[in-house]
């Protein structure tokens, strides 16, 4: 009682502190750039500053944590996004723009087209992916259509990430203490960009993190069927497949993975065989749904040719040399692709390096790209300084004797990238967004560990650094 007290004071101080600087900041870039539906906006706004104190108190108490650092970086999150959202992606919103045709562009239109049209697919034209359509058709409904709207919401599907990340943490490696680590993955620069965007990214991220989290709930945390989690796994993993069928894969493997391997003596077999009931029937009814709205069928063919055979049939618009990594990377039959994913998976970490293409005339320009750019290359250089952590985390693992907790977190990421690895032939960086949670969470877990762990994995870091330039030197000379 007493440290829910001491948490709900400072809390409430941080968020009254905090309103004040967010909500005339807030109003003042949108007054100034003719916004509509500001109203709406701050209300909105409002709302969600209640919700977002409630789910950080209720998680406080829920792990026995002192979170009061959450909000503070929650709202400077919302700050910097503000700021960069007006300078680096609403000048771009135009139809008439040479540079229009980005997916989050036409989707911040078709959404609102669609809600106009009452909800009438056939009446959109050249849309793709309907179910992210309709989500943001629903948000634009609801609260009016303006792009600060898709950045206040998919930053709060970001803040429902961090919680049930932490939450995954503390099960798996309760060494990790440090919580303002965990909330600064809200300021990763390419999480703060595509919450900006009005695209699918942050949700799924969302939704894939907190079904995970259901799942090892369900089996490993609390034995006990209650109806509330099986409703919130279903609703979940019910919600990913309307908005991206190919990741129910994932969940499905992760699910098998988790059941069968892990302490499989020990987990809820009961649980585990109403879960395999719970996904057959997700999996019978998800394409049906999204074959309803207009979406594409779902074909589990298509993704065994997509492994199979060479699917990049034009690679003129891709600005390759002949000995590009990624053109090297392109597989022609599927044992090149099983033999190419590995090295895939890493070049996805650190993608778009050694490339560095950002224009600073085109920065000051408001051009999206350069901006998607900047804040992509400042991830990927997060990644690299860090891998010395997640070796000395796959060090911790391997010296661990509580190793069936920690594969937990290891498990999403192998086959969260190795899915993504496998099923693209071209790198898209943006795809790697849905396994940076538990990227991040490996991070922190090397973070933690023993001081040798750390040297170990410096050591290994270098060494592959060494091998990796002088590679790429020969392989550019050649």
């Amino acid at each position: 009682m007493e440290f829910a007290l001491k948490y709900r004071v400072k809390t409430n101080m941080n968020i009254f502190i905090l309103s004040w600087f967010s909500l005339p900041y807030l109003i003042t870039f949108m007054w100034l750039n003719n916004t509509k539906y500001i109203f709406n906006t701050l209300i909105f706004l409002a709302i969600m500053y209640f919700f977002v104190f409630k789910m950080i108190h209720k998680t406080s108490n829920e792990l026995k944590m002192n979170l009061t650092i959450i909000p503070i970086i929650f709202v400077l999150k919302l700050m910097i996004s503000i700021f960069i959202s007006y300078v680096g992606w609403i000048p771009m919103l135009d139809t008439n723009s040479i540079n229009f045709g980005y997916d989050p562009q036409r989707y911040y239109f078709q959404a609102y087209e669609l809600f106009q049209n009452g909800f009438n697919i056939n009446n959109v034209a050249q849309i793709n992916y309907t179910g992210i359509i309709y989500y943001y058709s629903l948000i634009f409904g609801i609260v009016g259509h303006n792009p600060i709207i898709p950045l206040l919401v998919n930053s709060f599907t970001t803040l429902i990430t961090c919680l049930y990340l932490l939450k995954i943490i503390k099960f798996c490696y309760p060494n990790v203490k440090n919580t303002s680590a965990v909330g600064l993955f809200m300021l990763l620069p390419e999480i703060i960009w595509y919450d900006i965007l009005t695209s699918r990214e942050s949700i799924c991220m969302a939704l894939l993190t907190v079904s995970i989290y259901k799942l090892i709930e369900i089996l490993f945390i609390d034995k006990k069927l209650v109806t509330k989690k099986l409703l919130l796994f279903i609703f979940t993993v019910l919600m990913l497949g309307i908005i991206r069928t190919s990741l129910l894969l994932p969940i499905v493997i992760l699910f098998f993975m988790y059941w069968l391997f892990i302490n499989y003596k020990q987990n809820n077999k009961k649980s585990g065989f109403i879960l395999v009931l719970i996904i057959s029937a997700l999996l019978l009814i998800i394409p049906s749904v999204t074959s309803s709205i207009g979406s594409y069928n779902f074909h589990l063919e298509n993704v065994v040719d997509r492994v199979s055979t060479n699917t990049v049939e034009d690679d003129s618009n891709l600005n390759w040399s002949n000995n590009s990594i990624g053109k090297l990377l392109v597989a022609d039959n599927f044992i090149e692709n099983v033999i190419l994913t590995p090295l895939r998976v890493f070049v996805y970490l650190m993608a778009p390096l050694p490339s560095i293409n950002v224009d600073i005339v085109k920065l000051f320009n408001n051009d999206w790209a350069a901006w998607q750019n900047l804040l992509t290359v400042m991830s990927s250089l997060i990644y690299i300084f860090s891998l010395p952590l997640i070796f000395a985390a796959i060090i911790e693992y391997i010296k661990s004797k509580n190793k069936s907790n920690l594969v937990m977190v290891f498990l999403p990421i192998l086959i969260l990238m190795i899915t993504i690895a496998a099923g693209t032939q071209i790198i898209h960086e943006r795809y790697r967004i849905i396994a940076v949670p538990f990227i991040y969470a490996v991070i922190l877990i090397g973070k933690n560990s023993k001081k040798g762990n750390k040297r170990l994995g410096l050591l290994i870091w270098f060494c592959i650094l060494i091998g990796m330039g002088l590679s790429y030197s020969i392989l550019k000379l050649i």
